[in-house]
């Protein structure tokens, strides 16, 4: 990977911890926050599409990325669904 990659996946791994910090804990009064970190995931997560000139390791790196958040949301959901009811009702 180049450094360009790198440094796309480190800010994806950033705002990923951010993200799941809020599903562990709840959202106080971080909705700004929050919505700052999550568009921020997608965006960069989308980077690893077969389209968009990362190498096969840096997709590979982007994509186990989102199995991890996707793996965060559903334990969240079952074991913290009042904090994920208030992310919805935030983000709605």
């Amino acid at each position: 990977m180049n450094l360009i990659e790198l440094t796309i996946i480190a800010n994806t791994r950033a705002a990923l911890a951010n993200v799941k910090n809020v599903y562990q804990h709840g959202m106080g009064t971080g909705r700004e926050e929050y919505l700052k970190n999550i568009y921020a995931f997608h965006a960069l997560t989308k980077l690893g599409a077969d389209d968009a000139g990362m190498s096969a390791d840096g997709a590979k790196a982007l994509h186990e990325l989102e199995q991890e958040h996707a793996a965060a949301f559903v334990t969240a959901l079952a074991q913290n669904p009042a904090a994920m009811a208030a992310i919805q009702d935030a983000t709605a």
